[in-house]
């Protein structure tokens, strides 16, 4: 009787995972702004900057089987981009530069939250 239950869960445990449902380790934090305090702290000192100041991006994805948040950040009027990673708990987890990095390409279920209104704009 064992061996048949240690055996039906080895089973469901390899099976491959429907792809448009998230996995069960997978948190997604619904109305993240509202919940998380230290995130909507994060976003009005980031509305508080002036308005001279480089663009700014807030995203909420998953990475790596975890819901992370995105704080993009655009300097030197738009010819360098840098980001900055947090778990759900607003704990740095990484930082990185570039748009195409290796950590911002391997986003999942990226969803734009905040951001500055003129974002990313380029010196003319």
């Amino acid at each position: 009787m064992k061996l048949l239950l240690l055996l039906s869960l080895g089973l469901l445990a390899i099976q491959p995972r429907r792809s448009g449902l998230p996995a069960a380790n997978q948190h997604w934090c619904e109305q993240p702004v509202r919940k998380l305090r230290w995130l909507n702290q994060m976003i009005q000192n980031a509305q508080s900057w002036p308005a001279y100041h480089y663009g700014w991006e807030v995203h909420q994805a998953h990475y790596r089987g975890q819901e992370v948040f995105v704080l993009h950040l655009c300097r030197y009027c738009g010819r360098s981009r840098g980001f900055l990673l947090y778990n759900h708990y607003g704990e740095l987890i990484g930082r990185g530069e570039g748009a195409d990095s290796i950590w911002v390409t391997t986003l999942a279920n990226d969803r734009l939250l905040a951001a500055h209104p003129g974002r990313f704009m380029a010196a003319r």
